[in-house]
């Protein structure tokens, strides 16, 4: 296609008619372009690397959160216990580890996957960068093991420990892990060397989140392992070397049993989850905290890269009905929205804006489950995205700069988007 030109589906096209939109290169803010359907088929407009189309209020979106697309990574094996998974920036690189499984990555958004050269272990995290390219996952009971091929390949970088969570920079270099009755460890060349950090011993760490510098990074430690009286909410400001407790108060008071904790790219927001209790959220990197919505036996925490969006997990199959929820919030934790199929959900992640949203369900009992996938208000970004109408529809899309087109004309029925 070619900037500020419109289409018309030739009457004698059959299969799908497929057109592609202008390079970014070739286009200026407020070039528009325009299709037309004919005849009794299908079209389709295709995306370059780095485009996609915002499709809110496009007959055809949804709302991420609302809508779970069940997911068989692996054919042989479809039901497993996913406890695991990261999600780049873009939301195309998804990768997941199972407990008593190995790891999986995808490369379009969840649609197909391939096993990884990951041995099977009792996966319990797994952190990476925002292009998706530097991974790092640990063994509950076994080894840390890092990736800088999104995950395609995996070596083993520690002895055996009880890890609780990871984090890994944007670069790959700085890689943080906790250990669950133990220490937080650090290593600043990319995992092949890692110290404990000084002050965080006989701790029972749990999940730790960063910027995407990893300078700023939160942890959060539970009362069950080590010293019950260091349970709390750590703040680093110094890529990990030294950690502040923050004093937290609420009414009802915490619980102590902190489990898990996320952050934006920047650091700035960030969110801690008191289990049994509730959700505590920073909007200072961590300075001070306001505890948000209600108490649940949680079991899982995601913030978009961008802060604006928030999720939380809560898994739930019983005799009674009750349902496992996905949590969702876009005004920082204030308001919720839920979607519930009563699942044992475990792994949780975000796209950077939250519009790709990833689970993973254990099943019950840990028996096992599939990975699940939300998404909407786009198109997912470059090549795996496009925009589908009926043979009659037709649309204008207007071109809003770094590769993002919005909606400025359409009739028709619903369209398709990918």
């Amino acid at each position: 296609m070619a900037p500020n030109a419109s289409y018309t589906v030739p009457a004698g096209a059959t299969g799908t008619y497929t057109l592609r939109l202008p390079r970014n290169e070739d286009l200026r803010v407020g070039d528009t372009v325009g299709v037309t359907g004919s005849g009794s088929v299908r079209w389709r407009i295709a995306q370059h690397d780095g485009q996609h189309v915002d499709t809110i209020g496009l007959p055809g979106n949804t709302v991420p959160g609302t809508r779970y697309v069940p997911r068989t990574v692996d054919a042989s094996l479809p039901a497993q216990a996913w406890s695991a998974i990261a999600t780049s920036a873009d939301g195309n690189t998804l990768v997941a580890g199972a407990r008593g499984g190995s790891i999986h990555f995808s490369r379009d958004g969840g649609e197909s996957w391939t096993r990884s050269n990951a041995p099977t272990a009792g996966w319990g995290d797994i952190a990476i960068s925002p292009d998706g390219r530097y991974l790092a996952a640990v063994d509950r009971l076994g080894q840390l093991y890092t990736s800088a091929d999104s995950g395609a390949t995996w070596a083993g970088r520690t002895g055996t420990r009880y890890w609780g969570g990871v984090f890994i920079s944007a670069d790959g270099q700085r890689i943080v892990a906790t250990e669950t009755g133990g220490s937080i460890h650090l290593s600043n060349d990319g995992g092949a060397t890692f110290s404990p950090v000084a002050g965080t011993a006989n701790t029972d760490w749990r999940e730790i989140a960063g910027s995407q510098t990893g300078d700023r990074l939160v942890a959060v430690a539970s009362f069950y392992g080590g010293d019950p009286a260091r349970q709390g909410v750590y703040v680093s400001e110094d890529g990990g070397q030294s950690w502040t407790r923050r004093d937290i108060t609420g009414d009802p008071p915490p619980t102590g049993n902190w489990s898990f904790a996320a952050a934006s790219y920047d650091g700035r927001r960030m969110v801690a989850v008191d289990n049994g209790g509730y959700q505590w959220i920073s909007t200072d990197g961590g300075a001070t905290w306001t505890m948000r919505f209600a108490y649940s036996n949680w079991s899982g925490v995601a913030v978009s890269g961008d802060g604006r969006v928030f999720s939380a997990l809560e898994p739930r199959n019983d005799a009674r009905g009750w349902n496992g929820y996905t949590f969702v919030s876009t005004d920082v934790g204030w308001t919720w929205n839920w979607y519930g199929e009563n699942r044992w959900y475990r792994g949780l992640s975000l796209s950077m804006d939250g519009n790709w949203i990833a689970v993973g369900d254990i099943g019950p009992d840990g028996r096992g489950g599939l990975i699940y996938t939300s998404q909407g208000n786009r198109t997912a970004i470059g090549a795996p995205g496009w925009l589908e109408g009926e043979p009659a529809a037709l649309i204008e899309l207007t071109y809003q700069g770094a590769g993002r087109f919005s909606v400025t004309g359409h009739a028709g029925g619903a369209f398709a988007i990918r």
